[in-house]
Protein backbone atom coordinates (compact mmCIF):
# COMPACT_ATOMS: atom_id res chain seq x y z
CA UNK A 1 0.00 0.00 0.00
CA UNK A 2 1.20 3.34 -1.28
CA UNK A 3 1.83 6.04 1.50
CA UNK A 4 -1.13 8.40 -0.09
CA UNK A 5 -3.46 5.30 0.10
CA UNK A 6 -2.66 4.77 3.55
CA UNK A 7 -3.13 8.65 4.86
CA UNK A 8 -6.69 8.17 2.70
CA UNK A 9 -7.55 4.85 4.40
CA UNK A 10 -6.52 6.65 7.74
CA UNK A 11 -8.92 9.45 7.14
CA UNK A 12 -11.42 7.85 6.33
CA UNK A 13 -10.83 5.42 9.29
CA UNK A 14 -10.72 8.56 11.59
CA UNK A 15 -14.14 9.55 10.14
CA UNK A 16 -15.87 6.50 10.54
CA UNK A 17 -14.16 5.92 14.05
CA UNK A 18 -15.45 9.44 15.58
CA UNK A 19 -18.03 11.54 13.54
CA UNK A 20 -17.57 14.68 14.91
CA UNK A 21 -14.35 15.47 13.43
CA UNK A 22 -16.28 15.66 9.94
CA UNK A 23 -17.13 19.44 10.40
CA UNK A 24 -13.05 19.83 10.47
CA UNK A 25 -12.09 17.52 7.97
CA UNK A 26 -14.51 19.28 5.51
CA UNK A 27 -13.69 22.61 5.79
CA UNK A 28 -10.67 21.36 5.07
CA UNK A 29 -11.09 18.88 1.59
CA UNK A 30 -14.60 19.50 0.91
CA UNK A 31 -13.70 17.83 -2.77
CA UNK A 32 -14.07 14.22 -3.16
CA UNK A 33 -11.74 14.54 -5.80
CA UNK A 34 -8.85 14.95 -3.91
CA UNK A 35 -9.03 11.54 -3.38
CA UNK A 36 -6.65 9.18 -5.36
CA UNK A 37 -8.11 5.84 -5.00
CA UNK A 38 -11.24 5.60 -7.07
CA UNK A 39 -13.11 3.24 -3.93
CA UNK A 40 -12.10 5.56 -1.16
CA UNK A 41 -13.32 8.64 -2.92
CA UNK A 42 -16.21 6.52 -3.60
CA UNK A 43 -16.61 5.86 0.10
CA UNK A 44 -15.68 9.78 0.71
CA UNK A 45 -18.49 11.00 -1.36
CA UNK A 46 -21.24 9.02 0.68
CA UNK A 47 -19.77 10.41 3.83
CA UNK A 48 -20.02 14.00 2.24
CA UNK A 49 -23.69 12.83 1.08
CA UNK A 50 -24.77 12.00 3.90
CA UNK A 51 -23.03 14.84 6.26
CA UNK A 52 -24.52 17.27 4.37
CA UNK A 53 -28.41 15.49 4.14
CA UNK A 54 -29.01 14.60 7.56
CA UNK A 55 -28.90 15.59 11.06
CA UNK A 56 -27.92 11.47 12.50
CA UNK A 57 -24.60 11.96 11.41
CA UNK A 58 -22.48 8.91 12.75
CA UNK A 59 -20.76 5.84 12.40
CA UNK A 60 -23.75 3.67 12.35
CA UNK A 61 -25.25 5.80 9.48
CA UNK A 62 -22.19 6.15 7.59
CA UNK A 63 -22.23 2.13 7.31
CA UNK A 64 -25.73 2.30 6.06
CA UNK A 65 -25.57 4.24 3.49
CA UNK A 66 -22.88 2.01 1.89
CA UNK A 67 -23.31 -1.13 -0.45
CA UNK A 68 -21.22 -4.17 0.33
CA UNK A 69 -18.11 -3.54 -1.37
CA UNK A 70 -17.63 0.11 0.03
CA UNK A 71 -18.90 -0.93 3.27
CA UNK A 72 -16.18 -3.70 3.94
CA UNK A 73 -13.53 -0.71 2.69
CA UNK A 74 -14.68 1.63 5.53
CA UNK A 75 -14.92 -1.07 8.51
CA UNK A 76 -11.15 -2.11 7.46
CA UNK A 77 -10.07 1.75 7.23
CA UNK A 78 -11.88 2.27 10.74
CA UNK A 79 -9.99 -1.41 12.06
CA UNK A 80 -6.61 0.69 11.34
CA UNK A 81 -7.04 3.35 13.72
CA UNK A 82 -7.30 3.49 17.00
CA UNK A 83 -7.61 7.41 17.31
CA UNK A 84 -8.80 10.54 15.38
CA UNK A 85 -6.40 12.57 16.52
CA UNK A 86 -3.98 12.65 13.19
CA UNK A 87 -7.51 13.52 10.97
CA UNK A 88 -7.18 17.03 10.49
CA UNK A 89 -3.30 16.82 9.64
CA UNK A 90 -4.21 13.56 6.99
CA UNK A 91 -6.87 15.78 5.26
CA UNK A 92 -4.46 18.94 4.79
CA UNK A 93 -1.83 16.66 3.24
CA UNK A 94 -4.07 15.37 1.28
CA UNK A 95 -6.03 18.48 0.33
CA UNK A 96 -2.64 20.18 -0.26
CA UNK A 97 -1.23 17.50 -2.88
CA UNK A 98 -4.63 18.19 -4.74
CA UNK A 99 -4.51 21.95 -5.01
CA UNK A 100 -0.64 21.51 -6.05
CA UNK A 101 -1.49 19.33 -8.77
CA UNK A 102 -4.42 21.40 -9.79
CA UNK A 103 -2.35 24.54 -9.64
CA UNK A 104 0.62 22.41 -12.00
CA UNK A 105 -2.45 21.50 -14.53
CA UNK A 106 -3.98 25.22 -14.63
CA UNK A 107 0.10 26.53 -14.82
CA UNK A 108 0.26 24.42 -17.94
CA UNK A 109 -2.52 25.08 -19.62
CA UNK A 110 -2.08 28.76 -19.61
CA UNK A 111 1.99 27.93 -20.47
CA UNK A 112 0.00 26.47 -23.88
CA UNK A 113 -2.40 29.45 -24.14
CA UNK A 114 0.95 31.91 -23.93
CA UNK A 115 2.22 30.13 -26.99
CA UNK A 116 -0.53 31.66 -29.08
CA UNK A 117 -0.60 34.67 -30.22
CA UNK A 118 -4.18 35.01 -30.67
CA UNK A 119 -4.88 34.64 -27.07
CA UNK A 120 -5.16 38.10 -25.23
CA UNK A 121 -3.34 38.08 -22.01
CA UNK A 122 -6.32 39.20 -20.41
CA UNK A 123 -7.95 35.97 -20.67
CA UNK A 124 -5.17 33.81 -19.86
CA UNK A 125 -5.22 36.16 -16.56
CA UNK A 126 -8.71 34.98 -15.59
CA UNK A 127 -8.43 31.61 -16.87
CA UNK A 128 -5.63 31.04 -14.54
CA UNK A 129 -7.33 32.99 -11.51
CA UNK A 130 -10.69 31.27 -12.24
CA UNK A 131 -9.12 27.42 -12.29
CA UNK A 132 -7.01 28.06 -8.74
CA UNK A 133 -9.99 29.82 -7.12
CA UNK A 134 -12.05 26.52 -7.58
CA UNK A 135 -9.72 24.53 -6.78
CA UNK A 136 -11.50 23.26 -3.58
CA UNK A 137 -15.06 23.49 -4.63
CA UNK A 138 -16.71 20.05 -5.17
CA UNK A 139 -17.45 19.08 -8.82
CA UNK A 140 -21.49 19.72 -9.42
CA UNK A 141 -23.80 18.53 -10.85
CA UNK A 142 -25.03 19.67 -14.34
CA UNK A 143 -27.48 22.38 -14.01
CA UNK A 144 -31.22 21.82 -15.48
CA UNK A 145 -32.73 24.50 -17.84
CA UNK A 146 -34.95 27.16 -16.43
CA UNK A 147 -38.17 25.39 -17.41
CA UNK A 148 -37.68 22.23 -15.20
CA UNK A 149 -37.24 24.26 -12.24
CA UNK A 150 -38.82 27.42 -12.29
CA UNK A 151 -42.13 25.41 -11.36
CA UNK A 152 -40.96 23.95 -8.54
CA UNK A 153 -39.75 27.93 -7.27
CA UNK A 154 -42.61 29.34 -8.01
CA UNK A 155 -44.09 26.68 -6.14
CA UNK A 156 -41.99 27.31 -2.88
CA UNK A 157 -42.45 31.21 -3.04
CA UNK A 158 -46.59 30.03 -3.34
CA UNK A 159 -46.73 27.79 -0.44
CA UNK A 160 -43.98 30.04 1.37
CA UNK A 161 -41.39 28.10 1.30
CA UNK A 162 -39.23 30.16 -0.54
CA UNK A 163 -36.58 32.77 0.35
CA UNK A 164 -38.97 35.02 1.17
CA UNK A 165 -40.32 33.37 3.61
CA UNK A 166 -37.04 32.33 5.79
CA UNK A 167 -35.28 35.16 6.65
CA UNK A 168 -34.57 37.82 9.31
CA UNK A 169 -36.58 41.26 10.42
CA UNK A 170 -35.47 43.93 12.77
CA UNK A 171 -36.96 45.45 15.59
CA UNK A 172 -37.13 48.22 13.89
CA UNK A 173 -40.65 48.32 11.41
CA UNK A 174 -39.97 51.34 9.48
CA UNK A 175 -36.82 49.68 8.40
CA UNK A 176 -38.52 45.91 7.34
CA UNK A 177 -40.69 48.07 5.23
CA UNK A 178 -37.80 49.11 3.09
CA UNK A 179 -35.21 46.05 2.95
CA UNK A 180 -38.08 43.66 4.03
CA UNK A 181 -35.48 41.29 5.80
CA UNK A 182 -32.01 39.42 5.87
CA UNK A 183 -32.10 37.13 3.96
CA UNK A 184 -29.98 33.61 4.00
CA UNK A 185 -27.58 33.35 1.31
CA UNK A 186 -26.53 37.06 1.61
CA UNK A 187 -23.97 39.23 3.03
CA UNK A 188 -24.70 42.37 4.83
CA UNK A 189 -22.68 44.98 6.50
CA UNK A 190 -23.35 47.19 9.07
CA UNK A 191 -20.68 50.05 9.09
CA UNK A 192 -19.78 52.54 11.28
CA UNK A 193 -17.08 54.57 13.35
CA UNK A 194 -17.23 53.46 17.50
CA UNK A 195 -20.07 54.11 19.86
CA UNK A 196 -22.42 55.09 16.69
CA UNK A 197 -24.65 52.18 17.52
CA UNK A 198 -23.91 49.29 15.06
CA UNK A 199 -23.49 46.69 18.03
CA UNK A 200 -26.41 47.54 19.89
CA UNK A 201 -28.40 47.43 16.49
CA UNK A 202 -27.62 44.18 15.17
CA UNK A 203 -27.48 42.39 18.98
CA UNK A 204 -31.07 43.79 19.81
CA UNK A 205 -31.89 42.33 15.84
CA UNK A 206 -30.21 39.04 17.14
CA UNK A 207 -31.89 38.91 20.22
CA UNK A 208 -35.55 40.16 18.80
CA UNK A 209 -35.46 36.90 16.34
CA UNK A 210 -34.07 34.27 18.56
CA UNK A 211 -37.05 35.04 20.79
CA UNK A 212 -38.93 33.90 17.81
CA UNK A 213 -37.20 30.70 17.69
CA UNK A 214 -34.66 32.11 14.86
CA UNK A 215 -30.93 30.54 15.42
CA UNK A 216 -28.53 32.94 15.41
CA UNK A 217 -24.28 33.14 15.64
CA UNK A 218 -23.05 35.53 17.48
CA UNK A 219 -19.24 36.15 16.65
CA UNK A 220 -17.77 38.61 19.08
CA UNK A 221 -13.59 39.38 18.31
CA UNK A 222 -14.26 42.65 19.56
CA UNK A 223 -15.48 41.85 23.32
CA UNK A 224 -15.85 39.53 25.67
CA UNK A 225 -18.75 37.21 25.94
CA UNK A 226 -19.20 38.72 29.30
CA UNK A 227 -19.74 42.16 28.03
CA UNK A 228 -21.79 41.05 25.42
CA UNK A 229 -24.31 39.81 27.83
CA UNK A 230 -24.04 43.10 29.82
CA UNK A 231 -25.60 44.67 26.67
CA UNK A 232 -27.89 42.32 26.17
CA UNK A 233 -29.27 42.60 30.12
CA UNK A 234 -28.85 45.96 29.80
CA UNK A 235 -30.84 46.71 26.42
CA UNK A 236 -33.50 44.12 27.75
CA UNK A 237 -33.88 45.82 31.34
CA UNK A 238 -33.29 49.16 30.07
CA UNK A 239 -30.64 50.11 32.46
CA UNK A 240 -27.35 52.10 31.69
CA UNK A 241 -25.24 49.18 30.68
CA UNK A 242 -22.52 50.86 33.08
CA UNK A 243 -24.85 50.12 36.47
CA UNK A 244 -24.34 46.34 35.54
CA UNK A 245 -20.28 46.82 34.91
CA UNK A 246 -20.08 48.81 38.04
CA UNK A 247 -22.08 47.06 40.11
CA UNK A 248 -23.98 49.90 40.97
CA UNK A 249 -27.73 48.66 40.71
CA UNK A 250 -30.09 49.31 43.00
CA UNK A 251 -32.11 46.84 44.61
CA UNK A 252 -35.57 47.19 42.51
CA UNK A 253 -32.84 47.29 39.36
CA UNK A 254 -31.21 43.99 40.67
CA UNK A 255 -35.03 42.29 40.91
CA UNK A 256 -35.51 43.40 37.16
CA UNK A 257 -31.96 42.33 36.49
CA UNK A 258 -32.73 38.74 37.58
CA UNK A 259 -36.25 39.14 36.19
CA UNK A 260 -34.24 39.76 32.49
CA UNK A 261 -32.24 37.07 33.54
CA UNK A 262 -34.73 34.34 34.20
CA UNK A 263 -36.46 35.34 30.73
CA UNK A 264 -32.74 34.81 28.51
CA UNK A 265 -31.93 31.44 30.25
CA UNK A 266 -35.42 30.16 27.94
CA UNK A 267 -33.52 31.42 24.56
CA UNK A 268 -32.02 28.67 23.06
CA UNK A 269 -31.36 30.51 19.54
CA UNK A 270 -28.54 32.93 20.27
CA UNK A 271 -24.97 31.17 20.43
CA UNK A 272 -22.04 33.79 21.64
CA UNK A 273 -18.55 32.36 20.97
CA UNK A 274 -15.41 34.81 21.68
CA UNK A 275 -12.55 33.21 20.58
CA UNK A 276 -9.68 35.21 19.74
CA UNK A 277 -7.56 35.18 16.73
CA UNK A 278 -10.52 33.36 14.51
CA UNK A 279 -10.02 33.28 10.89
CA UNK A 280 -13.08 32.81 8.75
CA UNK A 281 -12.57 29.39 8.20
CA UNK A 282 -12.49 29.09 12.26
CA UNK A 283 -15.86 30.90 11.95
CA UNK A 284 -16.84 28.38 9.36
CA UNK A 285 -15.95 25.07 11.14
CA UNK A 286 -18.14 26.43 13.75
CA UNK A 287 -21.51 27.81 11.88
CA UNK A 288 -20.92 24.46 10.84
CA UNK A 289 -21.38 22.14 13.41
CA UNK A 290 -24.15 24.55 15.29
CA UNK A 291 -25.67 24.26 12.09
CA UNK A 292 -25.72 20.34 12.17
CA UNK A 293 -26.86 20.20 15.68
CA UNK A 294 -29.48 22.73 16.27
CA UNK A 295 -30.07 24.61 12.16
CA UNK A 296 -28.58 27.89 11.70
CA UNK A 297 -30.26 31.14 9.92
CA UNK A 298 -27.72 33.63 10.71
CA UNK A 299 -23.95 34.48 11.54
CA UNK A 300 -23.02 38.15 12.74
CA UNK A 301 -19.18 38.68 12.78
CA UNK A 302 -18.56 42.09 15.32
CA UNK A 303 -16.16 43.03 13.71
CA UNK A 304 -14.52 42.27 9.66
CA UNK A 305 -11.14 43.90 11.21
CA UNK A 306 -10.78 41.76 13.58
CA UNK A 307 -10.76 38.69 11.62
CA UNK A 308 -7.47 36.68 10.45
CA UNK A 309 -6.34 36.29 7.25
CA UNK A 310 -4.21 33.01 7.57
CA UNK A 311 -2.69 32.79 4.09
CA UNK A 312 -0.52 35.42 2.38
CA UNK A 313 -1.33 38.91 1.07
CA UNK A 314 0.31 42.11 0.11
CA UNK A 315 -1.46 44.08 2.43
CA UNK A 316 -4.20 44.45 4.60
CA UNK A 317 -6.29 45.84 1.90
CA UNK A 318 -5.86 42.33 0.41
CA UNK A 319 -6.45 40.64 3.15
CA UNK A 320 -9.74 42.43 3.60
CA UNK A 321 -10.64 41.65 0.41
CA UNK A 322 -9.71 38.01 0.45
CA UNK A 323 -11.87 38.16 3.81
CA UNK A 324 -14.74 39.66 2.26
CA UNK A 325 -15.12 37.11 -0.39
CA UNK A 326 -14.82 34.18 2.16
CA UNK A 327 -17.63 36.21 4.31
CA UNK A 328 -20.03 36.13 1.02
CA UNK A 329 -19.02 32.57 0.34
CA UNK A 330 -19.79 31.54 3.69
CA UNK A 331 -23.58 33.03 3.57
CA UNK A 332 -24.27 31.05 -0.10
CA UNK A 333 -22.49 27.50 1.12
CA UNK A 334 -24.44 27.75 4.35
CA UNK A 335 -27.20 29.69 3.43
CA UNK A 336 -27.85 31.85 5.81
CA UNK A 337 -27.48 35.41 6.42
CA UNK A 338 -24.38 36.76 7.27
CA UNK A 339 -23.77 39.94 8.96
CA UNK A 340 -20.68 41.46 8.98
CA UNK A 341 -20.23 44.72 11.51
CA UNK A 342 -17.35 47.10 9.98
CA UNK A 343 -15.54 50.20 10.94
CA UNK A 344 -14.97 52.98 8.79
CA UNK A 345 -11.72 54.55 7.49
CA UNK A 346 -10.63 57.97 9.18
CA UNK A 347 -11.88 60.29 6.30
CA UNK A 348 -15.40 60.33 8.26
CA UNK A 349 -13.79 62.45 10.92
CA UNK A 350 -14.13 64.84 8.05
CA UNK A 351 -17.56 64.81 7.95
CA UNK A 352 -19.70 68.25 9.23
CA UNK A 353 -22.64 68.53 11.29
CA UNK A 354 -25.52 67.40 9.46
CA UNK A 355 -23.54 65.20 6.54
CA UNK A 356 -23.71 61.46 6.52
CA UNK A 357 -21.12 59.11 5.86
CA UNK A 358 -21.17 57.16 2.55
CA UNK A 359 -19.59 53.47 1.40
CA UNK A 360 -16.42 54.84 -0.22
CA UNK A 361 -15.77 55.24 3.76
CA UNK A 362 -15.65 51.58 4.77
CA UNK A 363 -12.47 50.82 6.01
CA UNK A 364 -9.28 49.01 4.25
CA UNK A 365 -11.18 47.41 1.22
CA UNK A 366 -13.12 48.64 -1.97
CA UNK A 367 -14.35 44.72 -2.06
CA UNK A 368 -16.48 45.17 0.81
CA UNK A 369 -18.51 47.75 -0.94
CA UNK A 370 -18.95 45.25 -3.57
CA UNK A 371 -19.52 41.98 -2.07
CA UNK A 372 -22.15 42.97 -0.09
CA UNK A 373 -26.09 42.62 -0.53
CA UNK A 374 -27.14 45.18 1.57
CA UNK A 375 -24.77 47.82 3.60
CA UNK A 376 -26.38 49.84 6.34
CA UNK A 377 -24.64 52.98 8.40
CA UNK A 378 -26.63 53.48 12.54
CA UNK A 379 -25.69 57.11 12.69
CA UNK A 380 -26.67 59.42 15.47
CA UNK A 381 -25.69 62.83 14.99
CA UNK A 382 -25.95 63.70 18.84
CA UNK A 383 -23.20 61.02 18.95
CA UNK A 384 -21.06 62.12 16.43
CA UNK A 385 -20.78 65.56 17.64
CA UNK A 386 -20.30 64.49 21.49
CA UNK A 387 -17.37 62.65 20.23
CA UNK A 388 -15.71 65.10 17.46
CA UNK A 389 -16.42 68.16 19.15
CA UNK A 390 -16.03 67.81 23.12
CA UNK A 391 -16.37 70.48 25.10
CA UNK A 392 -17.93 72.86 22.92
CA UNK A 393 -20.31 70.55 21.24
CA UNK A 394 -23.19 72.32 23.65
CA UNK A 395 -23.66 75.04 20.27
CA UNK A 396 -24.66 72.29 18.06
CA UNK A 397 -27.45 70.53 20.39
CA UNK A 398 -29.49 73.39 20.46
CA UNK A 399 -31.74 71.58 18.06
CA UNK A 400 -32.38 68.57 21.24
CA UNK A 401 -35.49 69.37 23.01
CA UNK A 402 -34.64 68.27 26.72
CA UNK A 403 -35.94 64.64 27.71
CA UNK A 404 -36.12 63.65 24.56
CA UNK A 405 -33.87 60.41 23.33
CA UNK A 406 -31.91 61.95 20.01
CA UNK A 407 -33.04 61.73 16.73
CA UNK A 408 -31.28 59.43 14.56
CA UNK A 409 -30.85 57.64 11.74
CA UNK A 410 -30.82 53.88 9.70
CA UNK A 411 -28.85 54.89 5.98
CA UNK A 412 -29.51 52.27 3.44
CA UNK A 413 -26.42 52.82 1.57
CA UNK A 414 -26.78 49.89 -0.67
CA UNK A 415 -29.34 47.82 -1.53
CA UNK A 416 -29.71 45.27 -4.53
CA UNK A 417 -33.38 44.00 -4.56
CA UNK A 418 -34.30 47.47 -3.62
CA UNK A 419 -34.03 51.76 -3.56
CA UNK A 420 -31.40 52.86 -0.81
CA UNK A 421 -32.71 55.89 1.67
CA UNK A 422 -32.55 56.61 5.33
CA UNK A 423 -35.02 55.67 7.92
CA UNK A 424 -35.64 58.10 10.24
CA UNK A 425 -35.64 56.66 13.98
CA UNK A 426 -34.33 57.63 17.70
CA UNK A 427 -31.74 56.70 20.30
CA UNK A 428 -32.57 55.36 23.38
CA UNK A 429 -29.50 56.14 25.87
CA UNK A 430 -30.25 53.60 28.56
CA UNK A 431 -31.72 50.89 26.33
CA UNK A 432 -28.70 51.15 23.61
CA UNK A 433 -31.63 50.83 21.34
CA UNK A 434 -32.84 52.56 17.94
CA UNK A 435 -36.33 52.54 18.29
CA UNK A 436 -39.14 54.41 15.92
CA UNK A 437 -42.07 55.70 18.39
CA UNK A 438 -44.79 53.50 17.64
CA UNK A 439 -42.88 50.27 18.45
CA UNK A 440 -40.83 51.23 21.13
CA UNK A 441 -43.07 49.89 23.92
CA UNK A 442 -44.94 46.98 22.13
CA UNK A 443 -46.25 44.36 23.90
CA UNK A 444 -45.93 40.60 22.71
CA UNK A 445 -48.58 40.33 20.39
CA UNK A 446 -47.32 43.89 18.45
CA UNK A 447 -44.22 42.30 18.15
CA UNK A 448 -45.25 38.70 17.18
CA UNK A 449 -46.71 40.74 14.74
CA UNK A 450 -44.03 41.87 12.91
Amino acid sequence: MTDRKRIEMELIGAIVFNSKIMDEVFAILPNPEAFTDPDLRRVYIKILKIYETTSDFNQLSIVAELDMGLKTLAVEAREKVATSTHAQRHAEIIANIYRKKQIVIACKKAIDQCGDDSTPGDDIIEGLEGATATIDQPATTPQEPIGSEISDYIDRLVTGKGKRSNYLTTHIPELNKKIVGLFPGEMIIVAGPPSMGKTSLILETATFNSRKGKKILFVSLDQTKGAVYDRIIASTAGLPIYKLTTNGLSQQEIAKVVSVGTELMKDRGLFVCDPAGLSARDIKVIARRIKHKHGLDAIIVDYLQQVRWRGRADSRTMEITYISGEMKDMAKELNVAVIVLSQLNRTYENLKDGELPRMSMLRDSGALEQDANLILFPWIPLQFIKTHYGENSKQYLGSVQSGEDPRAKIIIAKYKDGPTGIVECYWKPEKMSFYTKPNFYMNQEEEDRL
